[in-house]
């Protein structure tokens, strides 16, 4: 069951911390957004989750990024995907952005929440590989 927290960061905000907060404040219902790299080091995270909840969730989606990436790169011969998993109400999401790069999801499952998380994500993403060089 996820935490909620109104616990300050631990950590500065950074260029990605503004598209990330959108993610979750704005209408993509989002409960949290995080960017992290290819050893599940989360880069910046926003979130009404529990800090450390987060981290986590970033570093074991890393590990499932890494082989769907893998096996992505095999078969595509690039390194853009997704994957998402559902757990009950709650969908996991990473979102390959190059570079060994990704973003990472938590959402609510339901349609509505997923309509507004893409329209969301088609505007955001660009926003963050321009933040992230990508």
């Amino acid at each position: 069951m996820l935490e909620f927290s109104d616990q300050p960061r631990s950590q500065a905000q950074t260029e990605f911390t503004d598209i990330l907060k959108e993610l979750v404040e704005g209408k993509s219902n989002a409960f949290g957004a995080f960017f992290f790299d290819s050893e599940g080091e989360t880069v910046d995270y926003y979130s009404g989750i529990e800090e450390y909840q987060l981290k986590v969730a970033a570093a074991h989606l890393e590990i499932v990024a890494r082989f769907s990436s893998q096996a992505h790169l095999k078969i595509f011969g690039c390194e853009h995907g997704e994957i998402t998993f559902n757990a009950s109400s709650i969908e996991f999401r990473a979102i390959c952005l190059g570079q060994g790069y990704h973003l990472g999801l938590i959402t609510s499952s339901d349609k509505t929440s997923q309509v507004r998380l893409k329209t969301a994500l088609a505007r955001l993403i660009p926003e963050i590989k321009k933040a992230a060089r990508l």
